[in-house]
């Protein structure tokens, strides 16, 4: 899954790895590899109960630009 964040542009590739693990690259940072709740923590410094919140908002604007573009 490819997802782009509409301030910064940034785009972030998302995987489940064999693990059951949900891990990104990032196009901004080079990043490779490190959980998406890494990411949050480490580069938006946001704690937990954040990056819950933010996680809920990046799957209901994919899911969103997903039925925009497949009415």
């Amino acid at each position: 899954m490819v997802l782009r964040h509409p301030a910064t542009s940034d785009e972030l590739v998302i995987w489940r790895d064999p693990g059951g693990v949900w891990r990104y690259s990032s196009t901004a940072d080079g990043l490779h590899g490190q959980t998406v709740v890494e990411f949050l923590l480490l580069r938006r410094r946001l704690g937990l109960g954040y990056v819950r919140r933010n996680l809920r908002w990046w799957v209901r604007e994919n899911a969103r630009r997903s039925r925009d573009r497949h009415p």
